[in-house]
């Protein structure tokens, strides 16, 4: 399981304050899989200029058809 941990300081005038949170990280393959098993279809992968998702893509853009929708 991938998980991101984190933990923010945040100060002003003097006030300190942290905040933890907890991120669930997913590879472009599980993201594919979970859709799948939820019925999804026409899924695709791109990159912000809508070229397919690769290793070292900035960002993941994720499309996929609604289960009975055209």
């Amino acid at each position: 399981e991938g998980r991101l941990e984190v933990e923010y300081r945040l100060s002003k005038d003097g006030h300190e304050e942290s905040r933890h949170a907890s991120y669930r990280i997913y590879t472009s393959s599980q993201i594919v899989n979970m859709l799948e098993s939820a019925g999804f279809s026409a899924i695709a992968l791109e990159d912000v200029a809508g070229r397919e998702f690769r290793l070292g893509s900035d960002k993941l853009i994720v499309t996929a058809r609604v289960p009975g929708k055209a």
